[in-house]
């Protein structure tokens, strides 16, 4: 049987990340590529704790599925710290806790971007968020980096040349 691929799908091809995964896994070697925290940093000994008072007490919490808009505690928590400091009025606003930056990205885009829309980028930019992007048939287009941040006489020119551009899609940090 032969299957055939979605056209949304057909500009995507082998995962960029996970090649540069497998490049940083040589221990001689320390990859800038993929974003990863160095393990050195992973408070183990603090999770591990923390994993077992969740197992002993509460297990069904980290076990099953959660509620898609995120784990509730932690919404009620955030809402409640947002609007206090703030002013955010959570009667006519609604907060989703999501898992990851590529998560938020996919479900940004795929409420906000109908194929061929134009989202202007970082250049260079997270490659997984780029993917995401082109699945939907987003057509990108990328704004130089400086030492500082994104080159703003160039952005200027891109929002010019792309005055309907959905999104910006800029890493802050």
């Amino acid at each position: 049987m032969q299957y055939t691929i979605s056209h949304r799908m057909s500009d995507v091809h082998g995962s960029a990340i996970r090649e540069l995964f497998k490049l940083g896994a040589d221990p001689n070697m320390i990859s800038f590529g993929g974003g990863n925290p160095s393990a050195e940093t992973f408070p183990v000994p603090e999770i591990a704790e923390i994993m077992a008072d969740v197992m002993k007490n509460a297990p069904v919490s980290v076990l099953q599925y959660g509620l898609s808009e995120g784990y509730t505690p932690l919404r009620d928590t955030m809402k409640e710290y947002l609007a206090r400091t703030q002013g955010f009025d959570f009667e006519k606003n609604e907060l989703f806790i999501v898992s990851g930056g590529q998560q938020c990205a996919d479900l940004t885009t795929k409420v906000l971007v109908n194929e061929g829309d134009v989202i202007l980028t970082e250049d260079p930019a997270f490659v997984g968020c780029l993917n995401t992007f082109r699945s939907y048939g987003a057509k990108l287009v990328g704004v130089p980096m400086q030492q500082d941040g994104m080159d703003i006489d160039a952005l200027e020119a891109a929002l010019k040349a792309n005055p309907n551009a959905k999104l910006l899609y800029t890493i802050p940090s």
